[in-house]
């Protein structure tokens, strides 16, 4: 599992490929940022991303940081086809809370604002929510991911009462929001080696998965690292598995 940002794609994808051919390779993207902010711009770069994952036979992207639409975008492409993509979701860069905390502060803000929205029409709703700051933050404006969220709220704001409308959202925001799985991660080896985000990133993922495996990268602390030099990369990965 390697760190880096969606910014630096292509060399992320040249390191998983010279990997992929000895160990089963999967991406991490801490970041989720793409060039475009909006979804229309973001399309482009996202299809020629999956693209490029599909023909490399690189068939599973797991994504810490995924708050913006052009996050969600991709995360959309990706499970369209047999390509397997996994949300993970945190309070905000640099990643300090996991799954709980947000899921808590979603519901939270969500019922408060529907209570004051609910009485409005389908259009209206939906950027009364985009418009509401945290909302607006941690969801971004115009993926259909969110935008399909939205609208099962609209359909449960008009018939529920107060006490109905937190719990049926928590249902929804449980059933979009997913977490990681710590059975799965006590075999896991996460490389890591950057400063910053990534690095909260790993604290965040050895405090709650104490089982994996995680090993640092010496001297490889930026992504601008990865992107000039993806063999040199590729070479003390390989390296420190021979040695492991």
């Amino acid at each position: 599992m390697i760190p880096g940002p969606l910014l630096s794609g292509a060399c992320l994808i040249q390191i998983a490929q010279d990997l992929a051919s000895t160990y089963k390779v999967v991406l991490i993207t801490p970041d989720g940022a793409l060039p475009q902010t909006t979804y229309p711009g973001a399309r482009s770069f996202a299809q020629d991303l999956m693209y490029q994952l599909k023909i490399h036979r690189l068939t599973h992207v797991r994504m810490l940081y995924g708050m913006s639409s052009s996050c969600a975008l991709v995360m959309e492409l990706a499970s369209r086809d047999d390509f397997h993509a996994d949300y993970y979701f945190y309070e905000s860069a640099p990643f300090y809370h996991v799954v709980p905390f947000l899921r808590q502060s979603i519901v939270a803000r969500l019922t408060q604002v529907i209570e004051k929205v609910r009485h409005l029409e389908r259009q209206a709703f939906r950027e009364a929510l985009c418009q509401d700051e945290l909302m607006r933050k941690l969801l971004g404006r115009d993926a259909p991911f969110y935008t399909a969220m939205f609208d099962d709220m609209y359909d449960v704001a008009q018939f529920a009462n107060c006490a109905t409308l937190e719990h049926v959202i928590r249902d929804i925001v449980d059933y979009r929001i997913i977490e990681m799985d710590p059975s799965q991660m006590r075999q896991s080896i996460f490389f890591y080696g950057m400063e910053g985000a990534c690095y909260k990133v790993k604290d965040v993922l050895f405090d709650k998965y104490p089982y994996a495996n995680f090993i640092e990268i010496p001297d490889r602390y930026y992504c601008g690292e990865l992107v000039l030099e993806p063999k040199a990369y590729v070479t003390t990965i390989k390296h420190i598995l021979q040695n492991h």
